[in-house]
């Protein structure tokens, strides 16, 4: 017994002073740098597969957006404010939505179809090429964001309603501000986590508003240099419609959450850049809308999947 005794006393203190001896977790700051001088393109893809269900009939949606972008660092000013020069440089746009279709590309931009959904080309016209400037204070945050040439504000006001809302200068500050904080905001280490609160604007003044929780899984290769890993997870989300939407339906309630969700972030901590994003998330749930003075309950079932590539 005595021996026994000695025994278990001995290999809690070989366990304890092997535990004293163990280096402690490396942390890791993650951070943005906007190098002056760099030049860059970021490609991305997103595609909305969509069925709502109202009256018992379903409408079904699907979307393929693809646009790449070209940015340029500039030297900062004397206040430390770095200005990056943007041009959406390409786009393609797919819909099939209630039995009509629509096709976009930027490279033959006038190739028309016959579907009502054509009265959106001229938006799609007109933000190609469009160039804005994304200001950076001393602190790295985005501070304003100025478009160069808003060939929108030339288009009818019934159709400049279905970009409004995402072409707003304040709206893109968020947006830009909303990528800055997917990295954490303190030291991590891996299996350490953070929540953010974020919105998805789908047009039309239908915004989406997400809870995520971040990951941080540690370093991996990446075309033979290391990067650090993020991992994504959608654990909420609801729905808003805004007064100013063209949307004929009001919506009165939302009830909504993430049936599943998946996402990966790359980030090259050397030139303090993602290199990729990737994330797919299913939303389903229940809805009221208004018409009419009458409420009509309708069920939502969306997947949006997106994909951004920096080169």
């Amino acid at each position: 017994m005595v021996a026994r005794s000695l025994v278990s006393c001995f290999l809690v203190l070989s366990f304890v002073a092997t535990s004293l001896v163990q280096p402690a977790q490396a942390q890791v700051t993650l951070k943005h740098k906007f190098s002056p001088g760099r030049k860059y393109a970021a490609e991305t893809t997103v595609q909305i597969d969509q069925t709502l269900t109202i009256a018992g009939m379903d409408i079904e949606t699907k979307a393929e957006t693809n646009v790449v972008q070209l940015a340029t660092n500039e030297k900062p000013d004397e206040n430390g404010n770095i200005n990056v020069k943007t041009k959406l440089d390409s786009l393609r746009v797919s819909i099939s939505a209630a039995g009509m279709d629509y096709q976009f590309d930027s490279k033959s931009p006038d190739d028309k179809g016959t579907s009502q959904l054509e009265m959106i080309r001229g938006i799609h016209k007109a933000i190609v090429g469009m160039e804005s400037t994304v200001v950076y204070d001393a602190k790295g945050r985005v501070s304003e964001v100025k478009i160069e040439d808003n060939r929108i504000a030339s288009l009818p006001v019934e159709t400049q309603k279905y970009a409004a809302s995402q072409l707003d200068p304040e709206h893109l500050k968020k947006q830009a501000n909303q990528v800055l904080d997917q990295l954490p905001d303190q030291p991590v280490k891996v299996g350490d986590t953070w929540t953010r609160t974020e919105t998805a604007d789908l047009g039309a003044s239908q915004v989406m508003t997400f809870e995520a929780t971040y990951t941080y899984e540690g370093t991996v290769d990446q075309n033979n240099k290391t990067v650090h890993k993020i991992t994504k997870k959608v654990t909420s989300a609801s729905l808003s419609i805004g007064a100013d939407s063209p949307v004929t339906l009001k919506l009165k309630e939302s009830k909504l959450k993430p049936e599943k969700s998946s996402g990966e972030l790359l980030f090259d901590n050397e030139d303090g850049s993602f290199v990729s994003q990737a994330g797919s998330v299913q939303i389903v749930g229940d809805l009221t809308f208004e018409a009419g003075g009458n409420e009509l309950p309708a069920k939502l079932d969306l997947t949006m999947k997106s994909q951004t590539a920096t080169r």
